[in-house]
């Protein structure tokens, strides 16, 4: 793999953990999403938003089945 490759692979990892740590910190659904947008928008606006939404969405209700 190029090493673009892997840095992107790199920063995904970045945002996902922190968008996981937004997610276990929010009280609601709409809160995460809203942080979680922001966090895309300012440092990662190269990723789809539909996409990160949905997996957003999808973590934070498995979130509340742990």
């Amino acid at each position: 793999m190029s090493k673009m490759s892997n840095h992107v692979l790199e920063l995904e990892e970045q945002f996902y953990e922190s968008a996981n740590d937004i997610i276990n910190e929010s009280f609601t659904l709409d809160e995460a999403l809203t942080q979680i947008e922001l966090l895309r928008s300012r440092a990662y606006n190269w990723m789809d938003a539909d996409q990160v939404a949905t997996e957003a969405e999808s973590a934070y209700y498995c979130n509340l089945l742990d």
